[in-house]
């Protein structure tokens, strides 16, 4: 849904809250700023059989957020229970959108398949259970693009406009500048649709009265979405002491990215690939009936990738009045490798419920990014190039003089300004052309806790309790971030001619200092 907030609990910050299954974080813990709408996993119902949501008070054994979202997958039981499904969505009766009914372009095509089945049940009764379910995602549609395309006088360097007295004029402001069409600007205008395919005027300076230079042309284009997701779990009762449980989800999930593309392709030169994977097992302890300890640990890969399927330019034109034939988008996203361990233990003890134990979080982190390592040039009359001026266009408004400007720059292929990127590879690389921004970095969390949940009488109970947390500093595995170089006080440096050298773990400069004083009570409840 487009034009809306991140979603909230209390009012807090999206990075405020903590979500997992199975009691391994499952969010993007690269990028935190939508923590409860972008989850890699994309969980479907079947796959969940129980979820928690603890917005205050909650115990000191959860970390890592202020509100905590758990989800835990289904167990199968001593019955044997399942279902299949097929749910079909189409455009069969569906109406055609308004702006493609004006503009003459036929009914997006929609086709949504949702299929799936489920089973749960035992292999040894009342010792070996098992649950697994599969559910494929199969959404076929199109939506509606527009782009901006010359009209057949422009195309020929011919500007339109009004003068001050209404009358239309038109100038060949190539042959009046003595320009000529360049080259590359002519082999990407080849690449337009034709000016008769012109369609709408929600785009361009053109309108239903008067036909300019620029008018839109819109189309369908697809809008894909394709996801398999697979659960299995398995419950194993050693005995009535001893309980193993494992669980594994695949959730592959792959999204058409329409609004990425800047070309006049059907089908989308950029998507969202990428498969997240989850394993957890656990082991839960009842050596009596006062004391039990369980023990968790698992991963969840989870990439986040936004991946180019077309050929790639030696360079890039941009700022041209027309909608660049050739997409810009270039490869970038994240692997976020997350590991958690957990071992808490709960112990009945008189009047009090003891609880104590560890967190463990580990984050690896691999983000890439290819923009800007390809050239990049804008179009545009700059002060050393001469431009059209009110002599030349006689009556011409300033605003349209802007307009015959930028369409002199764009056919004559006048470049103002030229970008690249360079990153470096190492420390010693230097920087190296057509290396894209590709770091590792590391980052690990720790806490301990201890909660005595008091029952000082039967209608009185004092719940006591303190957790510390251990933020480890982040760091970049290879070092190839740059900070600069403190030079007597950081103030002194921030004001002075300071300079930058590499910083991490493996050159003995940390990014910060650790913090190592993060201690904070539970809220103590009376009940």
């Amino acid at each position: 849904m487009s034009g809306r907030e991140a979603s909230t609990i209390n009012g807090l910050r999206a990075t405020y809250n903590n979500v997992t299954l199975d009691s391994v974080n499952i969010q993007d813990n690269f990028i935190r700023t939508n923590a409860l709408d972008f989850i890699p996993n994309r969980l479907f119902t079947d796959q969940i059989a129980e979820v928690t949501i603890a917005t205050s008070n909650s115990s000191t054994n959860s970390g890592g957020g202020a509100s905590q979202v758990s989800f835990v997958t289904p167990s199968g039981s001593n019955q044997y229970r399942g279902n299949l499904y097929w749910f079909n969505r189409n455009n069969a009766v569906a109406a055609n959108g308004f702006f493609s009914n004006r503009d003459g372009v036929e009914r997006p095509f929609l086709n949504q398949n949702q299929i799936g089945g489920s089973l749960g049940g035992f292999v040894i009764k009342d010792k070996l259970f098992f649950y697994g379910n599969y559910e494929a995602y199969r959404l076929r549609q199109q939506e509606l693009g527009n782009r901006t395309i010359l009209t057949e006088d422009a195309r020929q360097g011919i500007y339109t406009y009004r003068d001050s007295s209404g009358q239309v004029q038109k100038v060949n402001i190539l042959q009046l500048m003595g320009r000529s069409l360049d080259p590359h600007i002519q082999s990407l205008i080849n690449q337009l649709p034709s000016p008769s395919q012109a369609n709408n005027f929600r785009l361009g300076d053109s309108n239903e009265t008067f036909l300019r230079n620029t008018v839109g042309y819109s189309y369908n284009i697809r809008d894909n979405r394709t996801s398999d997701n697979v659960t299995a779990k398995v419950d194993y009762y050693l005995s009535e002491r001893n309980h193993f449980v494992g669980s594994m989800l695949w959730n592959r999930d792959i999204v058409d990215r329409p609004d990425l593309t800047t070309n006049f392709d059907t089908t989308p030169p950029v998507a969202n690939d990428g498969a997240t994977k989850l394993f957890t097992a656990a082991w839960r302890w009842n050596p009596s009936a006062t004391f039990t300890n369980e023990l968790r640990g698992g991963f969840n890969f989870a990439p986040g990738l936004f991946l180019t399927y077309n050929e790639k330019p030696e360079f890039f034109v941009g700022s041209m009045i027309f909608s660049n034939p050739v997409n810009t988008f270039l490869d970038q996203g994240r692997y976020t490798d997350t590991y958690n361990i957990n071992n808490s233990t709960n112990w009945v003890k008189g009047r009090h419920n003891f609880l104590f134990g560890y967190q463990g979080q580990i984050m690896r982190i691999n983000p890439f990014n290819d923009a800007g390592i390809i050239p990049n040039y804008s179009v545009g009359i700059n002060p050393n190039q001469a431009g059209l001026n009110t002599a030349d266009l006689p009556g011409i408004s300033p605003a349209d003089l802007t307009l015959a400007n930028n369409m002199l720059a764009t056919l004559a292929g006048l470049l103002n300004t030229a970008t690249q990127t360079f990153n470096v590879t190492s420390r010693t690389s230097g920087f190296v052309a057509g290396a894209n921004d590709n770091r590792n970095y590391e980052f690990d969390m720790h806490g301990l806790f201890f909660q005595d949940n008091w029952k000082v009488t039967n209608r009185f109970t004092l719940n006591l309790g303190l957790r510390y947390d251990y933020f480890t500093v982040v760091n970049e595995r290879d070092s190839l971030t740059l900070m600069p170089v403190v030079q007597g006080d950081l103030l002194s440096t921030l004001l002075g001619n300071y300079t930058l050298d590499f910083a991490g773990k493996s050159v003995g400069r940390p990014f910060y200092n650790a913090d190592r004083n993060n201690f904070g009570p539970n809220d103590t409840e009376l009940t």
